[in-house]
């Protein structure tokens, strides 16, 4: 525009040339764009196998950059080759070699990245639709079995680590429930979900599992942890050396179980960051709960907020750093002799 308003022709001539000058500069962004473009279009949302979505993402993405790199070595000017290569003639095919490989490895992570948030976006697509469809009712809990443990015999005591205690004496815990807490995402939204509790055979102790989560991919389901001569439980997940824990008193008759929660919450990108808050399980009751984001404007807003305002400091304790103790003032004298005296108070 400048070059319009002021230089007329020339500067248009000018602009041109300096935009050809510097053209292999612009091919590799161009060339990325467009590759990694098409490839999540047409990659990211098939049922593949991951392995297969991340062999041709690099793959596609590699040849892209190759002929990208063919271009800008073929582009540059052989003076400017003689300055980073012993042998410019061999630039060329080195610079496209290089290229490929860059782009391969971007390709894989890139689409290894879209696959999986695509999946997860299914995921909570396919759960808002069976939620606004109907709500699972406790007498059909969807069983949860630890693929990673043992099959053992049916027997109506827990393992020790758990906590060894009877299933008759956990009788009562077993359900459904509304579990609220605030979504980290947002100070002023309560996240709004069930969380079913039931007797499993196969690992012989209380299991949860979380159901009608927004968020579906961050559903959790795992043990449930009853220390002996404690009022409190946990509710445990553990997958790939990834924990999240719940600890809470037990519900009792109309009284809900509240405690806080531990976890990892993921504020930006790939970042995650410890994060805790106060949980409510209530029990799930005739009326049919409001789930999901819960936000200030919604019916329910009010009565969750108490609930959760209910939690400090009976049941949950945030315990903050200590300060430093402020400095005292000073004041200081300074004699005519020069003599430095300071009184602190």
């Amino acid at each position: 525009m400048p070059a319009l308003i002021e230089g007329g022709t020339a500067g248009i001539e000018n602009v041109v040339t300096q935009f050809v000058e510097r053209l292999p500069g612009v091919i590799t962004p161009a060339f990325c764009t467009i590759s990694l473009g098409l490839l999540c279009s047409y990659l990211g949302p098939l049922n593949w196998r991951w392995e297969r979505i991340v062999a041709l993402g690099a793959l596609g993405n590699g040849l892209a950059f190759a002929l990208a790199g063919l271009l800008v070595g073929s582009l540059i000017d052989t003076k400017v080759l003689e300055q980073f290569y012993r042998d410019p003639e061999h630039a060329t095919p080195l610079i496209s070699v290089y290229s490929g490989l860059i782009g391969a490895v971007v390709g894989a992570m890139v689409l290894a990245v879209f696959n999986r948030s695509e999946r997860v976006r299914k995921e909570v697509a396919a759960r808002v639709a069976s939620t606004s469809a109907g709500i699972r009712e406790p007498s059909t809990p969807a069983p949860v079995v630890d693929f990673h443990a043992p099959a053992l015999p049916s027997r109506s005591e827990a393992a020790q680590h758990l906590g060894g205690y009877k299933r008759a004496d956990v009788k009562q815990l077993e359900g459904l429930y509304v579990c609220l807490r605030p979504a980290f995402t947002s100070a002023d939204i309560i996240n709004a979900y069930l969380v079913n509790v039931f007797w499993n055979d196969a690992s012989s102790c209380l299991m949860f599992e979380e159901q009608g989560r927004v968020d579906a991919g961050h559903s959790q389901k795992g043990s449930v942890y009853i220390p002996e001569g404690q009022r409190f439980m946990s509710l445990v997940t553990v997958e790939r050396g990834a924990i999240r824990m719940i600890i809470l008193a037990q519900p009792e008759d109309a009284q809900p179980g509240r405690g806080l929660i531990m976890t990892l919450c993921n504020p930006g990108a790939t970042h995650f960051t410890p994060a805790t808050a106060p949980i409510v399980l209530k029990r799930f009751g005739d009326e049919k709960p409001e789930l999901g984001f819960i936000r200030p404007d919604a019916a329910a807003y009010a009565g969750y907020l108490r609930e959760l305002d209910a939690v400090m400091p009976t049941f949950g304790v945030f315990a903050a750093a200590p300060k430093l103790p402020q400095p005292a003032e000073s004041t200081t004298i300074q004699p005519t002799d020069g003599v430095h005296l300071s009184i602190v108070r």
